[in-house]
């Protein structure tokens, strides 16, 4: 543990955490007289089922331990803490989201289990219910880097319903900035998911993974840290997030998001299931590095729509998703192209009499290794003879036999 790291052990009454309570769906939960944030805007949705929140209504009533719970203490982006109105210290909900909103939600007559409500229990037992209000929970209240609560958070976050890696960078980089990002990108049926691409294809049809957890988001801040430049995320925290923690806005993230959708909207004009989850984002960035120039994709959307449909339908192609990465880069390799089977191999190096055509040809200055004239068969690949590239088939009449050098270090001539 770091040396400016602390960690303190509390008893917090669930009377004080259920004071203030308020539940706003997806704008956040607050409780402890305001002064603890439970879930922060466009966080995480309530998950648990009628089960678990079952066990925990039953275990606060019996007056079991309900696990320790974590929580962290405030700071704005220059590390000072965030006070209330009468400087009292905030804090941020690191672990026990779950639990503390199935017992709120009891609490406040909203969540009902078993057909049972705690109002009925206020009603018909108010000693009991005095007794489930003077229930104590164990906190753990931390307090030090982003980089240490970061660490503490995920050692913390290994059982139970895990956080995703996004969610647990949130909760470290809390700030005007990251809800401004949040509403755009966490929230269900939000703008980066219903962003129309192309007519009756929207950026949900492209994304993979869900917006309430976190996962565009994610996915984006990858992106244009790449675009920028940016040290990757780390165990440490998220460049790009500490960058812009302090921001008032998250414009630029949004505009670059959509400067991506608007890119591949604009080259790929018909839509396929292939399409979703594919990394736009970085072959936007090598787009706009003029790293792709030579490639397919400086061609029109109707040059590129042809060529996807021309490989769609060569049975040499025996993936789709793969013809949109060869459209991007060039590169063959992404079009798991067919394979010479055994059979066909066997016969042609047998017909070869276990010799490799370029070795006899000294072809590229190489030939038989110690004066062997021969290769064993597992020392030997399939080859086209007229490449795919120029019309050739994965036919008997069109494999040779080469040794793996020569394989490697052929070209398409």
């Amino acid at each position: 543990m770091s040396l400016t790291m602390s960690i303190d052990l509390k008893q917090i009454k669930l009377r004080d955490l259920f004071d203030g309570y308020v539940n706003s769906d997806e704008d956040g939960v607050v409780g402890y007289g305001g002064r603890l944030d439970i879930r922060p805007k466009y966080q995480r949705e309530f998950i648990y089922g009628e089960k678990e929140q079952l066990a925990v209504i039953e275990t606060v009533k019996k007056g079991f331990p309900l696990n320790t719970m974590y929580w962290a203490v405030a700071r704005d982006e220059n590390g000072n803490k965030i006070l209330d109105a009468n400087e009292n210290e905030t804090y941020e909900l690191m672990d026990g989201q779950q639990r503390t909103i199935s017992v709120c939600e009891f609490l406040a007559n909203h969540l009902v289990v078993n057909f049972q409500k705690f109002f009925n229990i206020q009603k018909s037992t108010p000693e009991f219910a005095e007794q489930i209000l003077d229930y104590e929970l164990s906190v753990y209240i931390c307090d030090g880097t982003v980089a240490d609560k970061l660490a503490w958070f995920k050692t913390i976050n290994i059982a139970g319903k895990p956080l995703t890696e996004q969610e647990l960078l949130n909760a470290q980089y809390v700030g005007e900035w990251l809800t401004k990002a949040k509403e755009y990108f966490s929230k269900t049926n939000c703008n980066a998911a219903e962003l129309m691409v192309i007519r009756g294809k929207k950026a949900s049809d492209y994304m993979s993974g869900s917006p309430i957890r976190q996962d565009y988001l994610s996915t984006v801040l990858q992106w244009i840290a790449e675009y920028q430049g940016l040290k990757p995320r780390t165990d440490e925290g998220d460049t790009y997030m500490a960058n812009h923690q302090g921001d008032d806005t998250a414009t630029e993230i949004k505009n670059y998001y959509v400067a991506v959708m608007e890119w591949f909207g604009s080259k790929f004009k018909a839509y396929r299931k292939e399409m979703k989850g594919l990394p736009w984002g970085y072959w936007y960035n090598k787009y706009q590095r003029g790293e792709l120039a030579n490639n397919i994709i400086s061609k029109t959307a109707d040059e590129i729509e042809a060529e996807i449909v021309r490989l769609i339908g060569d049975e040499e192609v025996e993936t789709v998703k793969g013809i949109y990465e060869y459209i991007i880069t060039g590169e063959e390799k992404y079009l798991s192209l067919r394979q010479f089977d055994d059979k066909i191999k066997r016969r042609v190096y047998e017909a070869q009499a276990h010799k490799c055509p370029y070795c006899d040809q000294h072809i590229g200055g190489h030939t038989y290794a110690q004066g062997i004239t021969e290769y064993d068969y597992k020392e030997m690949e399939g080859d086209h003879i007229v490449p795919w590239s120029q019309g050739g088939k994965t036919e008997e009449n069109n494999c040779q036999m080469l040794c793996k050098w020569h394989n490697g270090h052929k070209s398409n001539n």
